[in-house]
């Protein structure tokens, strides 16, 4: 399982780069701190001293505005 952090608590899943990706998913944490990809399992952990496009590692997001 692979785990990431992300700047905002809404956002879409998509698993890995076509080809391999999973149906877009729509997470909200609400006010939970992490939250885990149905499709995929990858674990999604909220930090506030990033920005709403940041993640780490970096590149891991498709963020709703």
């Amino acid at each position: 399982m692979s785990s990431i952090e992300i700047g905002v608590g809404a956002f879409d899943c998509m698993g890995v780069l076509p080809p391999h990706d999973h149906p877009h998913v729509y997470l909200n944490m609400g006010e939970q701190s992490d939250i885990l990809c149905p499709y995929c399992s990858t674990q999604y952990r909220l930090n506030p001293a990033l920005r709403w496009n940041e993640t780490v590692p970096i590149d891991c997001w498709a963020a709703r505005e």
